[in-house]
């Protein structure tokens, strides 16, 4: 009998230590899982927006030193519907050479390295009124296009891509010193010719 019970004593013990491991082995699971989702979560929400805003940045960066010329545009995009396929226009509502002091304040308004966001989580009006035109050093052309309105910006005709916080807060005093305005979405329907 003494030898029974000390065997089930035993027994009892191993099914605790089982179960033990089990709960260590379940919470261990629990734990990696989450590991994997927080790095997944860093690398989608600050990583790739932050490539995103370093590649941008670079370009910018590079275009603007050194550019033979740099241009700043509010504009309203519309259609001339005469034709049978309407194509887009502009009209063009301000477009200022900037001095070099504000070229490199444009240079410095777009720097920046790390940002936090996601890069699926752009807005879908993308109706820019702004546009920077530059002729690099080596006579290739970039273009910047704004849309204040839902805060995002494209390069040339690449993918459209949130402005950083760091450019939304640095932008509008550039355009401001420039003499470029930001209006709102009202006068710029009131400044499209297919509404005059």
């Amino acid at each position: 009998m003494e030898e029974r019970c000390g065997r089930g004593i035993r027994e009892i013990r191993f099914d605790q230590a089982l179960n033990m491991s089990r709960d260590k082995r379940r919470f261990s699971i629990g734990l990696f899982f989450l590991l994997g989702l927080a790095v997944f979560a860093f690398a989608f929400f600050v990583g790739l927006p932050s490539y995103q805003l370093a590649s941008a940045s670079l370009s910018l960066d590079r275009a603007l030193r050194g550019a033979q010329s740099v241009t700043i545009n509010e504009f309203v995009q519309y259609f001339d519907t005469s034709s049978r396929d309407p194509e887009p226009r502009y009209r063009v509502l301000s477009s200022i050479i900037p001095k070099p002091e504000q070229v490199e304040e444009l240079r410095r308004a777009t720097n920046g390295f790390i940002t936090i966001g996601s890069p699926l989580s752009h807005k879908r009006c993308f109706d820019p009124h702004h546009r920077i035109e530059i002729v690099r050093a080596d006579g290739s052309f970039l273009r910047l296009e704004i849309c204040f309105e839902c805060d995002n910006f494209r390069l040339d005709e690449g993918t459209i891509k949130t402005m950083p916080r760091s450019w939304l807060q640095r932008l509008p005093t550039v355009f401001g010193n420039v003499g470029v305005l930001i209006r709102g979405r009202e006068e710029y329907a009131k400044l499209n010719p297919n509404n005059t």
